[in-house]
């Protein structure tokens, strides 16, 4: 599969799980390995970082060290997370997003109002959010739109489980697709 990260946004996590920056890539250097960032002072020379990529319709999971290169701020990626299981690590996000379109039979079908969601939690192949009560159900196929800087993000993905705290909120586990 073709990767490219040029101009994605990065979320940088410690390796206890904390997060750490939200980054731009200025350019994803395929040969040697390694994503060029937009400068940042959170991040400490030679520290080791967990690296979530957000593309569509799947993010990328890495580890990554941080390096100064000529005056360039660069993470040299390593040990990408490709094992799909439910043990995988999670990243800690809170983060607004919406609902615009269901899909079904593979056709987008768009809500008369976008439903409001705030994004809890995120992974390789899932994610978990809060919306109102009851507003979706297992199986149910969707489009989820959330803004990260200037850019918005679209991801697909399916319901698999759902957690009801009556009457103020449910909370949906997803699997993306």
């Amino acid at each position: 599969m073709y990767k490219d990260f040029n101009d994605c946004n990065a979320l940088i996590y410690s390796t206890e799980g904390e997060q750490i920056a939200n980054v731009k890539i200025k350019q994803h250097h395929k040969i040697e390995n390694y994503i060029e960032l937009h400068e940042t002072q959170e991040l400490v020379t030679g520290q080791q970082y967990e690296v979530l990529i957000l593309t569509t319709p799947l993010p990328y999971v890495y580890q990554g060290r941080y390096q100064k290169l000529g005056g360039r701020s660069i993470l040299k990626l390593f040990r990408e997370s490709r094992k799909e299981n439910r043990r995988e690590t999670r990243y800690s996000i809170n983060l607004p997003a919406h609902i615009s379109n269901l899909v079904y039979e593979d056709k987008l079908h768009a809500l008369h109002t976008p439903l409001t969601t705030q994004l809890i939690n995120i992974s390789k192949s899932g994610m978990r959010f809060r919306a109102v009560f009851n507003a979706l159900t297992v199986g149910n196929k969707f489009q989820l739109h959330m803004k990260i800087g200037d850019d918005e993000k679209v991801l697909t993905a399916e319901v698999v489980f759902c957690l009801d705290s009556p009457p103020d909120f449910s909370e949906f586990g997803c699997r993306f697709y």
